[in-house]
C-alpha cells in the first residue's frame, strides 16, 4: 500500500526535501533500511548509521541534514555521497494535555 512523501509531509507537518510523489512502503531502522523504507534520526548516538543509511527517506531535524548521505534529484536510492529525501518537522508537537 505505502504512502507518498507528500502525503506524509502534509499529515505530519513536515518540510519535505525530495519528490512529493516518491513512495515508501515500510518503516525500518537506519541500519536495516533499504530502498522503499522510511527511517528516522533522533539520537546523536546513531549519527554514523545516518551517514550510511540506504533508506529512501529519513525524518530528521534540519540541523542534521549535513550528516545525511547525498543523492541526485534523479535517483532516490541513497548511497555513500548521496542524500535521500528527508522530512524535517516544522514544529514540536504538543501532547493533548498541554
Amino acid at each position: 500500500m505505502g504512502a507518498s512523501l507528500g502525503e506524509l509531509a502534509t499529515r505530519f507537518g513536515c518540510e519535505l526535501h525530495g519528490e512529493p510523489d516518491a513512495r515508501v512502503e515500510r518503516v525500518a531502522t537506519l541500519g536495516n533500511a533499504v530502498r522503499g523504507c522510511l527511517s528516522f534520526f533522533a539520537n546523536p548516538a546513531y549519527r554514523e548509521l545516518l551517514r550510511h543509511t540506504q533508506a529512501s527517506v529519513v525524518v530528521l531535524q534540519a540541523a542534521d541534514v549535513a550528516d545525511c548521505p547525498r543523492s541526485s534529484p534523479r535517483d532516490s536510492t541513497p548511497s555513500p555521497g548521496r542524500m535521500p529525501p528527508f522530512l524535517a518537522p516544522l514544529k514540536t508537537r504538543r501532547s493533548a494535555s498541554g
